[in-house]
């Protein structure tokens, strides 16, 4: 009686097909595994993101946002819930024409303001850098569902045309390979893997359904990642232009005081 033999293969049929494991067996049947499926990945429309602007500052322990009641609007537009998301929630970032329609006493706003504005463009690059992972990630899974699909429908095509034997490679190691028979007559169920070392047996449809539905996700999911990575560096762009207009106007205003204090100087003199 043979042994039950565990071996890595890949189908020479196939350009660059998914690693499979075969387990060859004296029982009429015999069962076919496929190394990796991603398992469905979450829903991204759930979430929601909320990242405020805060301009609060603490004078003689009494929290202060703005000192004018004709400044509220303006300061709520960077404090509060904002009104303008993409579908995910992911805040739009305000575009500022006027500096002077949030700072109305540079004194005490203008630094508030200024960390305010480089918290929210942090927020927005680590959020884009999540995203950037959650990409690469997809990246690697589709293509590993579209050959493990590829592998399942060249079994049943196999089956199909009354084909009984496989002759398959697979690998030992590194760069070292060699030959195993499949027994495709009786090979009636293949293993999926689903992530943290565990592994399900399906039978040939039930795999090709789970894979599709695994891929349709992916594709969705990748789709989703895409339109938020554009929609962050958007805003990632937006925040910087604030940023040094914010900065440029502080500039320009402490220039524009020291013009005066020496025009001053001048006069008294």
């Amino acid at each position: 009686m043979k042994q039950n033999v565990e071996v890595e293969a890949i189908f020479p049929q196939i350009h660059q097909l998914f690693p499979l494991i075969i387990k060859s067996s004296t029982k009429s049947s015999s069962l076919f595994s496929l190394t990796s499926v991603s398992p469905v990945p979450p829903s991204t429309h759930s979430q929601s993101y909320y990242f405020p602007l805060s301009t609060h500052k603490t004078h003689n322990g009494v929290s202060q946002v703005c000192k004018k009641h004709s400044n509220v609007t303006e300061h709520q537009s960077l404090t509060s819930r904002p009104k303008n998301t993409n579908p995910r929630g992911i805040p739009e970032a305000p575009f500022i024409e006027k500096v002077e329609s949030i700072i109305k006493d540079p004194e005490t706003e203008f630094k508030p303001a200024m960390t305010a504005f480089q918290d929210r463009l942090q927020q927005y690059k680590y959020m884009e850098l999540s995203k950037q992972q959650q990409l690469a990630d997809l990246k690697l899974k589709i293509p590993d569902i579209e050959k493990n699909l590829a592998v399942i429908s060249h079994i049943k095509l196999l089956k199909d045309s009354g084909e009984e034997k496989l002759e398959t490679n697979y690998e030992l190691d590194s760069t070292l390979y060699t030959k195993a028979e499949v027994d495709v007559e009786n090979l009636d169920s293949v293993c999926l893997w689903l992530g943290a070392d565990v592994m399900l047996e399906y039978p040939l449809d039930e795999a090709v359904e789970l894979l599709e539905v695994r891929l349709k996700n992916n594709t969705e999911q990748l789709k989703t990642i895409e339109e938020d990575l554009d929609f962050l560096r958007q805003n990632i762009t937006t925040m910087e232009v604030n940023t040094a207009r914010l900065y440029n106007w502080d500039v320009e205003r402490m220039k524009n005081m020291k013009a005066v204090e020496q025009n001053t100087k001048e006069l008294k003199i």
